[in-house]
This record gives structure tokens, sequence and C-alpha cells, in this order.
């Protein structure tokens, strides 16, 4: 698809992160935001609205969600687009999902921030605030429920499944800052799920790395079970060769039957 970068610059908006969410952040040290830029959103018109097919068709994401959040493609680049807002609607940055397998296999990571071809970047501290606050935000608060996963794409899907009503929120990682955590309690939840990835081979205490995930998973529940319900979905079902996947890479079905055998910690 043929496309121009435009040769105008594109103002940067300075602003002051801590002042206006400052009633967050009470009591426990919080991240320095005082460097966060927020963008014009006009930024994104350099790259067009396009989705790609693996996200459409391979993995379900439909049209309607790709458009809510705003997802655009780097031709160029070979690179879905993921802008990043704030609960204020302000765009704080940009990451990329690179599709390019062979730079993949050479050490590129998948998910990494966006840099243009002058060598500008949209780079932003993920752990300051957490993907999808701006569009789930009020369906959060609505339901009192709110879904927690590791990576956008999560956030995404879970969005079609819930035909645009998305109450996920994406660490865009595995871990979670005191800031995450006293926005997620703002919301003013009944119950937190927690969707964990399959960092484990399998449910064994032989298993070095089911031990890691256990006490992972354990750690965060810890940040939430003192104020609200916490359950924990993960691959407790039996699946092989799932290795890394998140629940959301799991068939509609298994999907479901690992919410059935959900773990209740309170």
């Amino acid at each position: 698809i043929p496309f121009d970068f435009a040769d105008t610059e594109q103002k940067v908006i300075e602003y002051d992160f801590k002042k206006d969410i400052g009633r967050y952040r009470k009591g426990k040290k919080s991240i320095d935001n005082s460097e966060i830029k927020v963008y014009d959103d006009k930024v994104l018109n350099y790259f067009p609205k396009v989705w790609h097919e693996d996200w459409v068709n391979g993995y379900g994401i439909s049209e309607q969600t790709l458009d809510k959040f705003g997802i655009r493609w780097y031709p160029y680049k070979q690179q879905i687009i993921i802008p990043c807002h704030n609960h204020f609607g302000q765009l704080v940055g940009c990451r990329v999902r690179n599709m390019n397998e062979k730079i993949i296999e050479d050490g590129t990571p998948r998910y990494m921030p966006l840099f243009f071809l002058n060598g500008d970047d949209m780079k932003f501290p993920t752990n300051s605030i957490l993907y999808g606050e701006y569009q789930n935000e009020s369906e959060i608060r609505k339901q009192k429920v709110c879904y927690l996963c590791e990576s956008e794409k999560s956030v995404l899907r879970l969005d079609t499944l819930m035909n645009g009503k998305g109450i996920a929120l994406g660490m865009m990682g595995s871990a979670l800052s005191d800031d995450n955590v006293k926005y997620i309690l703002s919301l003013e939840i009944n119950k937190l799920v927690i969707l964990a990835d399959s960092d484990f081979h399998e449910m064994s205490n032989e298993d070095e790395e089911w031990v890691k995930f256990e006490q992972k998973i354990m750690k965060l529940c810890e940040k939430f079970t003192p104020y609200c319900k916490v359950e924990v979905v993960f691959n407790n079902i039996g699946i092989k060769d799932a290795y890394k996947w998140s629940v959301t890479d799991f068939t509609v079905e298994q999907f479901k039957e690992m919410y059935k055998n959900r773990v209740k910690l309170n």
C-alpha cells in the first residue's frame, strides 16, 4: 500500500502527568512521569488504517475492535502500530508488533517501541499506564470487574469476544507497578480476574518454571486480595504444547473450560 511520510513535524505537548493523576498516587512512591510526553493524535496519520490479516483472520480480532483501539500499519517496517493512551485519552506513545519473522529470528523483539525512519521514537515507561485504560475504563467501572492480562493483543481479543464491551487491561509485560495497582483499585472493582500466560511446561513442583510461575502469580494476587475478589485463569486443563501461550491464544471453547476451572483466591 503506497504511502508517504509527511514533511512536517508533529508538535509534542509537554504534560504534567503526576499532577493530574496525583489522587491515585498517595501513600506509596510513584513513578516519575515528569518526562512523559503527550503527542498529538495526528502523528498516527503517518500510518494507514490497514489491519494485518494475521490479527483479523488468524487471531480473531474484529475490525471494530481494531478501529476502537486505533490500530495502524507501518508498511515499510512490516509492523503493527499499537497506540497507547492514558485514561484521559492522551497519546503517550506507541508500541509495535513486528510481523517480519526473519528479523525476529535474528533477535529483534516481537514487541518494541515505535521508531521512525529518522531515528525518533515514541518510547514511554510501560509501567506508567495499563493498555486499554482509556477504551475500557467506563465498562470496568460499570461491571465492577477487571480482567488483567499481559499483552495488548489479549486486550484486543477480549474486547472482540465481549462484543466491544471489553473489561481487560494489559500490563505490556509481566510486571505491575504500585501505580498500576492503585489505578485498578480506583475503578472500585469487586473482582479482579488475572489471565496468566503459560510460562511453564507442566504443573509440577519438579518443574522449576512452574514454581516460578506460582510465586509470580501469588505475588501479584497479594496486591489485590485485601481489597477485592481475585481469580486466576490459566492452562490448568492439561493442554500440551502451549508454552508461553496467553489464555486468549487458545480456542474459545478451551478458554471457557479454563475459566470454568479458574482458581479463586478468596
